[in-house]
């Protein structure tokens, strides 16, 4: 449960978004980008960008364009909080990184060990583990079809996180399947993108800590961090006009999606703002704000490389033009998000859109590609 404390910070910020601080992100926005934005919006149909620029562990720009909400003609800012799918996992492995450092838990460690009740494979009596599980390969797998049944309109789940993972992974479970919830061959095999095994980490964070996972975030990550404008909870924003609506392309029609939850949230049901995105971005451009510098390197560098050569922890590794950048995209449904981070001088890119873009593989790339022209020229 959110604490009280947490939801009174929320409703004061409600109807008056804080400021950034002095100097931050303060750049103007240089026509060219304006437009290649612009253009790259009409391309995708995507209703409203927000986007951030971090450079060398600083954020130095921000801006927005189109609408937050196109009924109530809300403009998309660099304060507006935009669900951020599956970019959200990063902050999960933040989370469990920080317990890492303190000696709480091992990436080794079998989950079973760890929870209140146990996790096994099956067919395979390899553990799944944390490590496993922020690479993407314990052997978890999505059954479509349920975790479809998780979602809610217009309000938090109903279904705690520690009831659906019971639920999902032990065979008295309402929602467990042995052939649709695991992978065959059991944990280490094969590297399978899995929300619901990142979930299950994020779960392990919220037992391990003794504190509910969306409180533990806002405590050791969001606060720290000045992230004003970010939850994992839909209750903490009072005002929903201000958020970015969801949006599908119908044909060339926008149609909102309305404002959405799910019970597996720590694998993609965090909203923040760009501007927060930004901040979080930057803490991991160097060791010390938020995680060591050793810690940011071992999530930043292949964790499996004989599964998966551009799997790090939870990270992707990926080269752009000759240089290492690591990252994570995002997609839901009205919604397409990316961060990047080039480790090397702490170059980071946020990208946030309330739509889902037409192209399925890189709907944010034609921007991407503009904001690193912008950080590579200086205007």
């Amino acid at each position: 449960m959110v604490s009280v404390l947490m939801t009174m910070v929320f409703v004061a910020l409600g109807a008056r978004a804080p400021g950034p601080p002095p100097g931050e992100g303060s750049r103007a926005t240089p026509p060219w980008l304006r437009e290649a934005i612009a253009e790259a919006m009409r391309a995708e149909r995507l209703p409203g960008i927000a986007a951030c620029l971090v450079e060398a562990g600083a954020v130095t720009w921000c801006d927005g364009f189109g609408w937050a909400n196109r009924e109530k003609r809300v403009p998309a800012t660099a304060e507006t909080p935009f669900l951020l799918a599956s970019v959200s996992k990063t902050v999960t492995a933040a989370a469990l990184m920080q317990l890492v450092e303190a000696g709480r838990v091992s990436l080794d460690a079998d989950v079973s060990e760890l929870l209140p009740f146990p996790v096994r494979h099956p067919t395979s009596a390899t553990p799944i583990t944390l490590r496993r599980l922020m690479t993407h390969s314990a052997g978890v797998a999505d059954a479509d079809e349920t975790m479809d049944g998780l979602y809610a309109v217009d309000r938090d789940p109903s279904v705690a996180l520690g009831t659906l993972m019971r639920r999902y992974f032990t065979p008295e479970g309402r929602w467990y399947s042995a052939g649709d919830n695991f992978l065959r061959g059991g944990p280490g095999r094969r590297s399978e993108y899995s929300n619901m095994g990142i979930a299950l980490a994020g779960y392990v964070a919220e037992v391990v800590s003794g504190s509910d996972f969306a409180a533990l975030c806002r405590r050791r990550i969001f606060a720290p961090l000045g992230m004003t404008r970010t939850s994992w909870r839909l209750a903490d924003f009072p005002d929903r006009d201000r958020l970015a609506m969801p949006y599908r392309d119908e044909g060339g029609r926008y149609e909102a999606a309305g404002h959405y939850t799910f019970a597996d949230y720590p694998d993609g049901g965090l909203r923040a703002s760009a501007r927060d995105m930004a901040r979080f971005l930057a803490a991991h451009a160097r060791g010390g704000r938020l995680l060591k510098a050793e810690t940011l390197a071992a999530m930043f560098r292949p964790a499996v490389p004989s599964l998966d050569p551009e799997q790090g922890l939870v990270w992707a590794v990926e080269r752009i033009d000759g240089d290492r950048w690591v990252g994570h995209t995002g997609g839901e449904d009205g919604v397409a998000t990316l961060i990047a981070l080039r480790p090397r001088d702490g170059l980071g890119l946020v990208v946030l859109a309330n739509g889902e873009g037409r192209d399925d593989d890189d709907p944010l790339a034609a921007i991407a590609a503009a904001l690193r022209r912008f950080a590579r020229e200086g205007r």
